[in-house]
């Protein structure tokens, strides 16, 4: 029943979406919940920590809100969602606030503008497969994000995958394409050297490799667990019906939803590989999944799927908050 007057119309989506927003992110103000920065993060992530609640829950809320703007403007400009339908704004608002200790200010949430960014560079150049400096653009993003975690070097496999789909095999198209991470990576290295900390990243890097191992103990605790089993279920529900439905779609449409599966595969990837920070990957997952699953809730015939999909991300919401306040 919620969902048909969710459908109805632009208006009650709207509403539903800001009252989503003032619902999940109550708990900020009242709960003293502080921002999420390690001893070893950057000094621009420093800076939250000196800041009042009032004044971190606006930074928060504004950082949501222009997410939502562009995530919606990334769906409808590139044809995957229907320009009165806010279905993927809405499902990306409830992911992003679905964790209680996740709600202030955290690395993931400044990391997802990167992947907005990215998603909308790489569908726009359907009609521009060939652009070099496009391509450039794209893989400058990738080392932009490596820059928050060196598992997000992984995203350079999905522009080899991309390369592929968009049928470019020129070397010099590919070439470029790492000149555009290597770029980053050279100025990281050479800021580091100019302020004497390149040492101290190489003993960090050293130290990563020496004691890496899985450890899932985040993705298991109850607090994450509800919504970790909503996205594993969203991701095989994604891609049963891009293959499934896959004849349905016009070539471009086909593409763009082969590089969302893409996307998810190699972020479920990233979470096993790099399990410490899991949950620095399974925000990142929410734009993929926030898209996809817009898709299927707004195109499949399935009216009893949609109905599941969305009362399972709720009662996973709700579990959470009752666990995280009891």
């Amino acid at each position: 029943m919620f969902y048909q007057i969710y459908q109805k119309k632009f208006s009650t989506q709207l509403f539903a979406i800001i009252l989503a927003v003032a619902v999940l992110w109550f708990p900020i103000i009242f709960a003293d919940i502080p921002p999420v920065i390690g001893e070893h993060d950057s000094i621009f992530f420093q800076l939250f920590k000196n800041l009042n609640v009032y004044l971190l829950t606006f930074i928060v809320l504004g950082l949501i809100s222009i997410q939502s703007i562009f995530i919606r403007y990334v769906t409808v400009a590139n044809n995957l969602q229907r320009y009165s339908d806010l279905t993927t704004t809405f499902l990306y608002v409830l992911f992003m606030g679905s964790l209680t200790l996740y709600l202030n200010i955290h690395k993931g949430l400044f990391l997802n503008f990167i992947i907005l960014l990215f998603f909308n560079r790489l569908f726009a150049l359907y009609d521009d497969e060939k652009n070099a400096e496009k391509w450039f653009a794209l893989s400058v993003l990738v080392g932009i994000a490596s820059l928050f975690h060196q598992g997000n070097l992984l995203l350079l496999l999905l522009v080899g995958l991309s390369l592929i789909t968009y049928r470019v095999y020129s070397i010099r198209i590919w070439i470029v394409s790492l000149l555009g991470v290597l770029s980053i990576l050279i100025i990281f290295v050479f800021y580091l050297f100019w302020t004497n900390q390149l040492q101290t990243e190489l003993e960090a890097q050293t130290y990563f490799i020496s004691n890496f191992r899985l450890n899932f103990s985040h993705l298991f605790q109850f607090s994450t667990l509800p919504i970790f089993i909503v996205t594993i279920i969203a991701s095989l529900a994604i891609a049963f019906s891009i293959m499934y439905y896959m004849d349905d779609y016009n070539i471009a449409t086909r593409k763009r939803l082969t590089f969302i599966l893409y996307h998810i595969i190699i972020l479920w990837f990233s979470i096993i590989i790099f399990s410490q920070n899991s949950i620095l990957y399974l925000f990142q997952l929410f734009v993929p999944i926030s898209i996809g699953l817009g898709r299927i809730l707004t195109k499949s015939y399935k009216n009893w799927l949609k109905k599941v999909l969305l009362l399972f991300l709720i009662l996973s919401i709700v579990a959470e908050r009752i666990y995280y306040f009891s």
